[in-house]
């Protein structure tokens, strides 16, 4: 029998954590199940604890952010032998057939080191807001002109896809390594994807397995205008290992210096400000983010870090 662990990272998941474990454990494929909680100060490892005393608990004394808790989890997943992992946020659930058809997709297109499953909106009448960007014609080439000609296929490659629900396959994974520990929360998962690239491995979406994102949808401009998100973006950017080093920084510091400057000209202090911060905190990082890319590189990458 195949060996899958589900491994699903919690923090103050006390509105989804039953739903969520409860899909894995009706998945009509079976799953081993590992919970890295990121000290929860809510009721989520009671829950746990009490609903679904199989799963396996790791509890952390300190929120270690969305990359390190899952390399914890991948690490012991591998020590149990396991072929592949199932990444999934404690805000998602599955369809029960959906790890059985992403299994037998991956099976199947061995150059795959990770396939995502259709996300779908807490409704189920519509694909999740972000998920619906990922699929688009920048990230995945195809996949709306056949939905709209339909003639969808099974898999589509893509560059990208957020980590709400990610099979990988092990053989892969001790390749590309474990998310880098540099990001804490968001960008992780386009680092890790750029690096899948990089090592030459695919990147795909499987349409014919489903599960659902509740995942609230955050307008552009709050984003946009957000000091933590800014410099998730520009680390993704400098840390970019299938782009020249200077290349990364041309292109990353004129983006910022030319936002800055915009939102200066139309009198948006704050925002303006807001960028030379990035810029300044990305500086001091450059020899951080340089070793980082060279670590990349490595087999194993860190996974046990």
């Amino acid at each position: 029998m195949t060996k899958v662990f589900a491994i699903v990272v919690t923090y103050n998941g006390e509105t989804w954590i039953n739903t969520c474990l409860t899909s894995l454990q009706n998945s009509s494929f079976p799953v081993s199940i590992i919970v890295v909680d990121n000290h929860s100060s809510d009721s989520t490892v009671r829950i746990i604890r009490e609903s679904f005393p199989y799963v396996q608990l790791i509890e952390k004394r300190q929120n270690l952010g969305f990359g390190k808790a899952n390399n914890a989890g991948i690490r012991m997943a591998l020590n149990q032998g396991a072929e592949y992992v199932f990444l999934l946020n404690q805000d998602a659930w599955i369809v029960s057939d959906a790890l059985q058809k992403l299994i037998s997709v991956i099976r199947v297109n061995k150059e795959y080191a990770i396939i995502s499953p259709i996300h779908l909106s807490v409704n189920t009448n519509k694909l999740e807001w972000y998920f619906s960007t990922y699929v688009g014609p920048e990230y995945c080439d195809g996949f709306y002109s056949d939905c709209f000609l339909k003639q969808t296929q099974c898999l589509y490659s893509s560059s990208f896809i957020n980590a709400a629900a990610w099979l990988i396959n092990c053989e892969h994974l001790i390749k590309v390594g474990g998310f880098d520990p540099l990001f804490f929360h968001y960008g992780e998962d386009e680092d890790y994807c750029a690096r899948v690239l990089y090592h030459g491995l695919k990147i795909g979406v499987c349409t014919d397995a489903v599960i659902v994102h509740d995942k609230t949808y955050t307008p552009y401009k709050r984003i946009a205008t957000s000091l933590s998100a800014n410099k998730n973006f520009a680390l993704v950017k400098l840390k970019n290992v299938n782009c020249r080093f200077h290349v990364n920084c041309i292109n990353c510091f004129f983006d910022l210096f030319n936002n800055a400057l915009k939102m200066f000209f139309f009198r948006r202090f704050s925002t303006s400000w807001m960028y030379c911060k990035v810029i300044a905190c990305m500086i001091l990082k450059l020899p951080q983010i340089l070793r980082s890319r060279r670590k990349s590189r490595i087999e194993s990458a860190f996974l046990y870090v």
